[in-house]
């Protein structure tokens, strides 16, 4: 054969073959494409609330308690949320950078039956900021019968006054995913409420949803005709890309909540700090809500706590009645008082049936005060340097 009828046919063949090389990756980019949008929006309907209606609700009341009444009968469901709008700002004195809000129904109209309730934190900083409250995580919201009010109780800080704005009752219009499934891994392991954070669950999910693109941008793009493809190169690529959205997609959310934290406590401690005055920053032990949260795993629900205090810490007192209910507690200020004096008081509580529960679990944050309860047992310890729960007997 001529030489050049040969260089002819090579070339149009070659050229034959990119052209197929050519289609077969645009095809197999527009079905990767046609798969992303749909994990993409499979996600935003079942594992966000971003498609939500309102319940017909009115709010009102004041000084503390606001009551969401239902214009008709409610019927809870999982795919419930509250949006509550709050501000909170320290008057002359006040020094309290963060608070805890309870929402209080009832297993019944009318309050009637058991009552449940879902906590959130508000930040203290003189500014208007609405939480989210997913309702629907909690087991005693879908499992009430129908209720007609929904109770919103803040706490009374000296010198701290608080507003609830605003607050609407809202359902998710498709199948909440996420929260089956933060409910799910709270029945398969008790008590590991507070060792996960719930809110993280669509994180998760989204995650897994890259994971599976990654996996399926792999088998497409691997290899094909005129290109020699780095597999370890493309998966590799596929898992950063997948890690730095995920990075990218939640951490707004966590940084705003930490700068309005880092704003709430300069605008409590602000001056404090400033001048010099460290101790007047204290308001308890480091990492409280982690804490009480522990504590919450470690008190049964119907038992009650003695607490051991110095003054009256009303910011340590309030955020241990409000996020350890329904169990009672019960303050004992040390403040100039003996062993026996103070010993004799922790009897007198835990021993008088008309406190209506068994306190018979004494709480002590700082180790200069274990002193106190050597007659007791120790049954746990937060951390060797305070947080100290005892049994009495």
């Amino acid at each position: 054969m001529p030489l050049h009828i040969f260089l002819v046919r090579l070339t149009i063949t070659d050229t034959y073959v990119q052209g197929r090389t050519r289609i077969d990756i645009r095809s197999r980019q527009s079905f990767f494409g046609v798969i992303s949008f749909i994990v993409t929006a499979l996600f935003i309907l079942f594992c966000t609330p971003l498609f939500s209606m309102s319940e017909d609700m009115e709010i009102t009341g004041g000084d503390g308690v606001y009551t969401l009444s239902a214009k008709y009968s409610l019927d809870p469901e999982a795919a419930h949320y509250m949006l509550i709008t709050v501000k909170a700002e320290n008057t002359t004195g006040g020094n309290f950078p963060v608070g805890t809000c309870a929402v209080r129904w009832y297993a019944g109209p009318h309050e009637e039956g058991a009552a449940f309730q879902e906590l959130f934190r508000f930040y203290i900083d003189g500014s208007s900021h609405r939480y989210h409250v997913p309702l629907g995580l909690d087991q005693g919201w879908s499992g009430s019968a129908t209720l007609d009010r929904i109770i919103l109780e803040f706490p009374r800080f000296e010198n701290v006054e608080i507003e609830a704005e605003d607050a609407a009752l809202k359902r998710r219009l498709f199948f909440p995913l996420d929260i089956y499934i933060a409910r799910l891994i709270s029945n398969l392991s008790p008590g590991t409420g507070t060792a996960f954070n719930r809110f993280m669950i669509p994180s998760y999910l989204l995650l897994l949803a890259c994971l599976i693109l990654a996996g399926i941008y792999y088998l497409l793009f691997r290899a094909y005709p005129g290109r020699k493809a780095d597999r370890k190169r493309i998966a590799r690529t596929a898992v950063f890309v997948c890690m730095l959205a995920i990075m990218l997609f939640f951490s707004a959310t966590y940084i705003y909540r930490e700068i309005l934290a880092v704003k709430s406590h300069w605008a409590s401690y602000g001056d404090d700090i400033i001048s010099g005055d460290l101790e007047e920053t204290y308001l308890g032990i480091y990492d409280l809500e982690r804490f009480i949260s522990w504590t919450a795993g470690i008190v049964p629900d119907d038992q009650g706590i003695i607490l051991i205090v110095k003054g009256e810490p009303v910011y340590i007192m309030s955020e241990m009645a409000f996020n350890l209910y329904p169990r009672d507690i019960r303050f004992v200020d040390i403040s100039g008082r003996t062993y026996d004096e103070i010993n004799g008081h922790i009897q007198d509580i835990s021993g008088d049936p008309a406190m209506g529960q068994d306190h018979d679990h004494l709480i002590i944050l700082s180790e200069d005060d274990t002193w106190l309860a050597s007659a007791y047992t120790l049954m746990a310890r937060y951390r060797t340097t305070g947080g100290y729960i005892y049994k009495l007997r």
